[in-house]
C-alpha cells in the first residue's frame, strides 16, 4: 500500500512537469529548440497533449530517471570496486586516460577535453575503459528481466541432456549471473575480473595490461553469453546511454580517487597492513561481497567505500554519493597509492 501511495505522489508530481514542459515548448515553438532533454524531445513535435499521451510519457520518464539511473549507480559502484582490488586493471585504466586525455586529473579540465568538438570521438576510442565496464556487468549484472510465452506459442527449450520441455504458459526468467559465469563459455576465468577477454588483438589497451590465458578472447565467447541489457527487440533502450555516462564517470574519478572497501569485501593484509596479491591479480579479501534483491540487485551493505583523493585526503565532493542507494556508507580513511603490496 505504502508503495502504492508513493508511485501515486511521483506520477502526480511528473505528470505535473510534462504539462508545464509541454505548455512552456507551444509558448516558444518559434524558439532555437536547443533543449535536448529527454522530456522535451518526446514532446516536440506534440501539438495536442492528451491524457492517453501523459500516461504514456509519465510511464517512459519514470524508466528513465528510476531504471537508468538505478542500475548505473550499481554498476559503477561494482566498478570501482573491482579496480580497487584488481591494480593491474586500475594502472591499465589510468594509462588510456593518460594517453587519451592527457595527464591533468582535474574535473574540469577533463570535462573540457569531454565535452570539446574531440569528445566523443575520445569516448569512443576508450576501448579498455568499456571493456572494464563490459565485465563489470559481467561479473555483477544489476538487472533481469522476464518473459511469458502464451499458451499455444509452443516455444520449446532444449536441455542439456537433449530433451525438449515446452514452456507454453510459463514465465521464463532468465539468471544473468548464472549465465555470465558458465565455466563452459568463460572457462577458469569465470569468476575472475579479466576485461581483457572483451578486447580483440589490435587493441592499444591490452598491451597496457597483458594476459596469457588462452580462453579469454571476446572472438570465442558467443554473443547470447553476455546480457545484461537483455537481448533482441525488447532489450533496454538506454544500454548505450549508460555505456556513455559510465565511461564519462570513469573517466573524471578513476585518476582522482583511490577507493578502498570497508566491511564485506575488505582487502585482507599481511602483518605489515599490505595487501596481499594474489596469482590472479587481485587483492585478497577477508569476506565475499554479495548482493541482496531491491527491485534490482544492490550490494548486501550499500557498498561501504573509503575515499582518497590524489592529495592523500578525503574528498568532501563525495558528500552527494552518500545518499547514492549503490555506494552510500562511511567515507574515512584510504589506501594510499603508493601504498606496497605483498605477494601470495
Amino acid at each position: 500500500m505504502k508503495r502504492r501511495r508513493l508511485g501515486k505522489r511521483i506520477d502526480l508530481l511528473i505528470k505535473g512537469i510534462i504539462s508545464r514542459k509541454h505548455t512552456e515548448q507551444q509558448i516558444h515553438a518559434g524558439g532555437d529548440g536547443k533543449s535536448r532533454s529527454i522530456l522535451s524531445l518526446s514532446l516536440q513535435d506534440t501539438k495536442t497533449l492528451t491524457p492517453e499521451l501523459i500516461d504514456v510519457t509519465c510511464d517512459q520518464l519514470k524508466t528513465s530517471l528510476l531504471a537508468g539511473h538505478d542500475t548505473t549507480s550499481t554498476m559503477l559502484a561494482y566498478c570501482f570496486y573491482e579496480l580497487s582490488h584488481t591494480p593491474r586493471v586500475l594502472d591499465a585504466v589510468r594509462d588510456e586516460l593518460n594517453r587519451l586525455l592527457g595527464t591533468e586529473e582535474d574535473p574540469e579540465v577533463v570535462r573540457s577535453r569531454l565535452v570539446s568538438p574531440d569528445g566523443p570521438n575520445l569516448i569512443n576510442r576508450m576501448s579498455y575503459i568499456s571493456a572494464v565496464i563490459k565485465e563489470t556487468l559481467r561479473l555483477h549484472p544489476p538487472a533481469a528481466t522476464a518473459r511469458y510465452s502464451k499458451p499455444g506459442a509452443c516455444f520449446t527449450v532444449r536441455a542439456p541432456a537433449g530433451e525438449d520441455h515446452c514452456l507454453d504458459g510459463v514465465i521464463i526468467y532468465n539468471c544473468e549471473t548464472l549465465i555470465h559465469r558458465d565455466r563452459a563459455v568463460y572457462g577458469d576465468t569465470a569468476n575472475d575480473f579479466v576485461p581483457e577477454r572483451w578486447l580483440s588483438d589490435g587493441s592499444d589497451s591490452s598491451r597496457n595490461a597483458p594476459m596469457d590465458k588462452p580462453d579469454i578472447n571476446s572472438r570465442t565467447i558467443p554473443v547470447s553469453a553476455w546480457r545484461p541489457f537483455e537481448r533482441g527487440p525488447r532489450s533496454c533502450i538506454g544500454q548505450e546511454f549508460a555505456n556513455i555516462e559510465a565511461r564519462v564517470i570513469i573517466a573524471v574519478v578513476a585518476r582522482r580517487y583511490d577507493f578502498t572497501k570497508v566491511g564485506l569485501g575488505e582487502l585482507a593484509t599481511d602483518k605489515e597492513g599490505r595487501p596481499v596479491l594474489q596469482e590472479n591479480g587481485q587483492y585478497k579479501t577477508k569476506s565475499h561481497l554479495y548482493n541482496t534483491r531491491q527491485v534490482t540487485s544492490k550490494p548486501v551493505d550499500g557498498m561501504k567505500p573509503s575515499a582518497c583523493s590524489e592529495q592523500g585526503g578525503m574528498d568532501t565532493g563525495w558528500e552527494t554519493a552518500r545518499s547514492n542507494s549503490a555506494s552510500r556508507g562511511l567515507l574515512s580513511g584510504a589506501l594510499p597509492r603508493n601504498q606496497q603490496t605483498y605477494r601470495e
